[in-house]
């Protein structure tokens, strides 16, 4: 399934800009390169690296911030859920360094419980499978479950110390399922 950001150009076409063309290219890089990150925080957490910000976990994690940008879901779809939750889990420990300057402003107005919606399929939600992408934004969740017959709106409650990622755009989450606890479904 290609579902990647596409802009509108003048004539009414749809066009994807270079970026995300760039961006969508190799998505194993995240899988290969997913090691040397988890190495890189652990020795920075265990101070063999203090006063060190390695240039390559700082380019990795811009490059994995913007390629989720481009498609959350051909990422998952590419590299698999577990890899992507190791990747925000371990990305988290160091958000100082690896969030982008966006991100900490943004995570500095959620402390403590925070209300979150996502919409999605009834099978993925029997499946248990849930994904990683949550909102803030009543109205965007209901943009997804729309998207799906027999879409579903989920309302949950997560608290910030949990959440991997804050994006401005859709007003969006990260977060492990495990994180989440679902208050509410709506048909």
């Amino acid at each position: 399934m290609k579902n990647y950001i596409q802009i509108i150009d003048s004539e009414g076409n749809y066009i994807t800009p270079e970026w995300v063309t760039k961006s969508l290219k190799d998505l194993n890089r995240f899988s290969r390169g997913y090691h040397n990150i988890i190495n890189i925080v652990e020795g920075m957490l265990d101070s063999q690296l203090v006063g060190m910000i390695p240039d390559y976990l700082v380019n990795y994690s811009e490059d994995f911030y913007t390629t989720w940008h481009a498609s959350s879901t051909e990422l998952v779809q590419e590299v698999g859920i577990d890899i992507i939750s190791s990747i925000f889990e371990t990305l988290r420990k160091v958000n100082f360094i690896t969030w982008p300057d966006e991100m900490l402003e943004i995570s500095e107005f959620y402390n403590g419980e925070i209300d979150i919606f996502r919409g999605e399929s009834r099978l993925q939600y029997e499946s248990g499978e849930f994904g990683l992408s949550w909102t803030t934004n009543k109205e965007i969740a209901e943009v997804y479950k729309s998207k799906n017959k027999n879409g579903l709106l989920l309302f949950g409650k997560v608290h910030s110390d949990n959440i991997w990622a804050f994006f401005s755009i859709e007003s969006e989450i990260v977060v492990s399922r495990q994180f989440v606890k679902i208050e509410k479904i709506f048909d």
